[in-house]
């Protein structure tokens, strides 16, 4: 299956793949390879640093270890660990050129999942519930808001300073819906093309929040 994965991707014209897995903030972190290298990066997984477990957000510095912690922590110098791709997950993306995406596993140098892994940890509820007798059925509910700032503008503003794309709330609004159905339209659009299903999509609770 992963040499019929790489041969489609090469079919496709894929020349970048975005080798990557999700924080525990949900920071999707990982590296570009050439497609050429993809085999490779499968067979040997790719190194990154394991201070991506100890960064906060903002990332201004990495958070210390609590005083007497005894679950896992970032060791001692951020060593690398081994980013190691699932070519079942490899999705071509829509928002590049030429570009696919695969999700990794990360694991220790001995081939450990990290167990902060949100991957991990998914896999391991998953295998606890269907011990139980239990089959897991999962759905996501995205909720964000626009925001009528730039990248920069957003790092001088406290959270409370931020100007959100409307004024008022509007729960569910359709006038207000239709005020922004260029951009809303354009991401359920962009998830589709990218394999993900879209249920429904709405203005919600608070000045400029979307679900």
């Amino acid at each position: 299956l992963a040499q019929e994965r790489l041969r489609l991707l090469r079919r496709r014209g894929i020349e970048t793949v975005i080798l990557a897995g999700a924080d525990t903030h949900g920071i999707m972190r990982g590296k570009r390879v050439p497609i050429a290298e993809l085999e490779r990066a499968v067979a040997r997984g790719v190194t990154l640093c394991e201070v991506i477990w100890a960064l906060p957000v903002d990332e201004v510095e990495p958070v210390q270890r609590p005083p007497g912690h005894t679950g896992y922590f970032p060791r001692d110098g951020y060593p690398d660990m081994l980013a190691v791709p699932d070519l079942e997950t490899a999705r071509i993306v829509p928002w590049h050129d030429d570009t696919a995406l695969v999700l990794c596993d990360f694991v220790d140098a001995d081939g450990d999942a990290i167990p902060v892994s949100p991957r991990a940890v998914l896999r391991s509820v998953v295998q606890r519930a269907r011990s139980m007798g239990f089959e897991p059925i999962l759905g996501v509910e995205l909720e964000f808001y626009v925001l009528r700032e730039t990248p920069r503008s957003v790092l001088a503003k406290r959270p409370s300073q931020l100007v959100a794309a409307d004024e008022r709330r509007s729960v569910y609004g359709v006038v207000a819906g239709s005020r922004h159905e260029p951009f809303a339209g354009a991401v359920r659009d962009t998830l589709r093309d990218y394999g993900l299903a879209v249920e429904a999509c709405s203005p919600e609770s608070g000045p400029g929040q979307f679900e």
